[in-house]
């Protein structure tokens, strides 16, 4: 970093911008997870073949569309699918108790299942754990104590749901910390499915 972009980063705004877009993005935990995850598979299927601006024109576009999701403030709503030529992915966020308690986990389905029907080749799914009361319970079924546990209630019910749709296949899942838009520190999971066509 100091010896080879330090200069790039202090005379070059464009380059600047894009290393504090990557930062940004891996401050999410989207950098390796949905980032490098289309950029390697991209390179796969290009691998041996002449490179064409379309392509690299995508791949600029695939940045500023990820970009959007460390420029969100709460509350505004982004475009949550790209569908270029080859990079075509789905994001699905399962966070608010609001929908949830709502619409349960349909809302969720939902998405997927929209998101299959518009091309998309592989879908995101994310979570921040939720923190519950476990209650212990002493010999006379009394509670003597609340501990606060962190879950993932949601994300796994949409899981086991996932495992009824005959069109996506479980392809990765992870835990991991990351930052919420308030750049507070969260633990959260994600999965990430590959369409059936």
């Amino acid at each position: 970093m100091t010896n080879v972009l330090q200069n790039k980063l202090n005379t070059d705004d464009n380059f600047k911008e894009i290393i504090d877009d990557i930062s940004q993005l891996d401050s999410l935990g989207f950098f390796t997870r949905i980032m490098l995850e289309e950029f390697r598979r991209l390179g796969s299927h290009l691998y041996g073949t002449q490179e064409e601006d379309k392509y690299k024109n995508e791949t600029i576009d695939f940045l500023h569309y990820l970009r959007n999701f460390h420029q969100r403030k709460t509350g505004y709503n982004i475009k949550l699918d790209f569908i270029g030529d080859k990079i075509k992915i789905g994001v699905c966020f399962v966070a608010k108790r609001s929908t949830l308690n709502r619409n349960g986990i349909e809302t969720h389905l939902k998405h997927i299942d929209q998101d299959y029907k518009n091309g998309v080749h592989r879908i995101f799914i994310f979570s921040y754990a939720k923190l519950d009361d476990k209650f212990l319970y002493d010999e006379q079924g009394y509670v003597k104590t609340v501990k606060k546990q962190r879950d993932f209630k949601a994300l796994n019910q949409l899981e086991s749901e996932c495992r009824k749709i005959d069109y996506v296949r479980p392809i990765k899942k992870q835990k991991y910390y990351t930052k919420d838009l308030t750049g507070r520190k969260r633990f959260a999971k994600y999965l990430l499915y590959e369409t059936i066509k």
